[in-house]
């Protein structure tokens, strides 16, 4: 997923076993988390009709190559980050 998705949260697509759905990923989703898709794994032994989980590691894309104002917007955001981050012990 891209690092604004990760961020802000949305919706992807992703292939599953013979299909494909579509999941919503939360804002502030972190690389490597894993989301469960109950119902969407592989037909259960002996029961065709009932499907297991399945399980989907979160991979987000740091872009390398950004425009001058992406990289301008990457700069705000962190010195917003920077601001909000400098409040002392007792101002939390």
């Amino acid at each position: 997923i891209w690092t604004s998705i990760s961020i802000l949260g949305n919706t992807v697509k992703t292939p599953v076993g013979d299909a494909e759905v579509t999941i919503k990923v939360p804002p502030g989703t972190q690389p490597g988390q894993v989301m469960r898709l109950k119902g969407n794994g592989a037909p259960r032994l002996g029961d065709p009709n009932s499907r297991g989980d399945h399980y989907v590691t979160m991979k987000v894309e740091i872009p390398k190559d950004l425009s001058k104002e992406e990289e301008e917007l990457i700069q705000k955001l962190k010195e917003v980050r920077e601001k909000k981050s400098k409040k002392g012990f007792f101002n939390r």
